[in-house]
């Protein structure tokens, strides 16, 4: 199972604001005898052998936490052995969802659900879909931490609904390799756009699916979507599109072999930790 970086506290703290991301892409530029310059990717390029994507690189700040939970991040850097060990980062700012607009991708199951054409969404855009049950159990679910062992970690599922009946409620739900739920809710969705969400705190060390409704909550009915995403926090969070900045991160260490926390007062301590990524 992987070994995750660590949240410092009960509420699901991983880094405090503000922190920096940065992407690799990892460009070779080349002068031509000419005068003319050639440019390429070695990431994101279809090259056989290499990163499908960009890689990620965070400088974590820590402005003022706690003996306790400088404590948990001092055993995780001692355990990794600074710069030596691997761990999956799970970064807040991203999405763990893989296709947060296309629920017609292969990520995406659906169990008597068809996808409609792209509609209106809620920032005036057009990349909602209206998602219609043809069943009396509709739902639909994705893998969002394919390796599990993430017992005890905080997580948040949101999306953005509108109904085009009244009355109409939807379940969100984390549910383990064998399809039980780990941890799930009923929202009414209304007939504006509303963004619906669920925190809950990971009871299983099975891999991890975000499902979304079921319990006989969306009897073939319409239901406009936009938006879903999941991410390593009790709150929703700022939105972040996938395909584009992944949340999941398994190949990362830190860039640094110094620890070196500063006491600004009494159980109040600031911190910074990079971490990069590697393939």
């Amino acid at each position: 199972m992987p070994i995750y970086f660590p949240q410092i506290n009960a509420s699901g703290l991983i880094t405090q604001r503000p922190y920096q991301a940065g992407l690799h892409f990892s460009t070779t530029t080349q002068v031509l005898p000419g005068g003319s310059q050639q440019a390429w990717g070695w990431r994101g390029m279809g090259l056989s052998n290499f990163p499908d994507r960009h890689l990620g690189q965070w400088d974590l700040n820590y402005s003022a936490i706690t003996d306790a939970e400088v404590a948990v991040l001092l055993a995780f850097f001692t355990e990794m052995r600074g710069r030596l060990g691997e761990f999956t980062y799970l970064d807040p700012s991203g999405n763990l969802i893989p296709a947060s607009e296309d629920f017609a991708a292969a990520s995406w199951t659906k169990q008597t659900v068809s996808v409609g054409p792209e509609a209106a969404d809620p920032f005036g855009g057009n990349r909602a879909r209206l998602m219609t049950g043809t069943g009396e159990n509709s739902m639909m679910w994705c893998t969002i931490l394919p390796d599990g062992g993430a017992g005890g970690y905080v997580l948040n599922v949101s999306l953005w609904a509108k109904a085009t009946t009244e009355g109409q409620q939807l379940m969100l739900s984390f549910i383990d390799s064998g399809f039980s739920i780990i941890s799930s809710v009923v929202l009414p969705v209304p007939q504006t756009w509303t963004r619906i969400d669920h925190c809950a705190t990971l009871a299983s060390n099975s891999y991890v699916r975000v499902l979304i409704g079921g319990g006989g909550t969306w009897p073939g009915t319409g239901i406009s979507m936009f938006g879903a995403q999941c991410v390593p926090m009790p709150g929703p969070g700022g939105y972040t599109r996938t395909p584009g900045n992944p949340g999941l991160h398994p190949k990362c260490r830190f860039d640094t072999d110094a620890f070196s926390p500063r006491y600004v007062g009494p159980n109040q301590i600031s911190l910074k930790l990079p971490i990069v990524e590697y393939f």
